[in-house]
């Protein structure tokens, strides 16, 4: 599942809350995973003080073998990249909250595929150098094609992907951006 950082963090809540069906999630031993340790700060002097790390649920195994697993895209939080600009009422962008399901299936017949050009490398990259070279740092670049002293990074990919069967993926989204 492809989502948004508003969407990783209601992901979160329902595995730690529901993750097992009967259990809390809640209830795994702290100590045996390294979550809590001890260290030094002036709020505790006598040395109370803990680190305490909440673990972060990135993949999630469900009855009868079905994985889950979560990617947090950074884009999905930009209001510019999807075009939503509403803002959702538990905070942040609507689209923070969009749920990508890229594969419903399993692994052994991949929905979703790569494709890429025999012998062909994945991608393409070239420089514009300006007066040092950006890679080895060296002067007086005699082929410089800026008058600055900067580089322009040029990238091209020479791939594609194929969804053999879009019935298998889905998207959820809040309903305030049905609308």
């Amino acid at each position: 599942i492809r989502t948004g950082e508003k969407g990783g963090m209601l992901f979160q809540k329902a595995a730690m809350r529901d993750g097992s069906g009967w259990k809390s999630m809640f209830d795994y031993d702290a100590n045996a995973l390294g979550l809590v340790t001890k260290t030094t700060n002036a709020a505790a002097p006598h040395g109370g003080a803990l680190r305490v790390a909440v673990p972060q649920v990135t993949e999630f195994i469900a009855p009868m073998g079905v994985a889950i697993t979560l990617d947090i895209d950074q884009s999905y939080d930009n209001i510019h990249t999807y075009g939503y600009k509403v803002m959702h009422p538990l905070g942040g962008p609507a689209s923070s909250y969009i749920f990508d399901i890229l594969d419903l299936g399993s692994s052994v017949n991949p929905n979703i595929q790569k494709c890429k050009i025999a012998g062909h490398p994945d991608e393409w990259r070239g420089y514009e150098a300006g007066m040092r070279n950006p890679f080895t740092g060296a002067w007086n670049n005699d082929h410089m094609s800026n008058d600055e002293d900067a580089a322009v990074i040029h990238k091209m990919a020479d791939s594609g992907i194929v969804v053999w069967d879009p019935t298998r993926t889905m998207r959820i989204m809040p309903d305030i951006l049905d609308a």
